[in-house]
């Protein structure tokens, strides 16, 4: 198996038009994820390929106004079947 920091680590940045992606700190082109919209919701798809097929995923959400905090969702594993 692989350590764990040699995992890719996506992070995606939304804001009110647009998005980026990055693995770590490397910018990855839009095209790797798809990004739908609703007015009360947002949904995220990731292609496994881009994470390296894992059995789980580790994830969490912060939401910010600028550059104000206004909510947190603590860590969670997501076990893939």
């Amino acid at each position: 198996g692989r350590t764990f920091s040699d995992m890719p680590k996506i992070q995606i940045k939304l804001s009110a038009k647009d998005y980026s992606v990055y693995d770590q700190t490397v910018g990855l082109s839009e095209e790797v994820i798809q990004v739908d919209r609703k007015p009360n919701e947002i949904r995220i798809r990731i292609p496994l390929k881009i994470l390296d097929n894992p059995d789980r995923i580790l994830t969490s959400a912060r939401t910010y106004m600028g550059m104000i905090p206004l909510d947190l969702i603590s860590w969670r594993v997501l076990e893939l079947f």
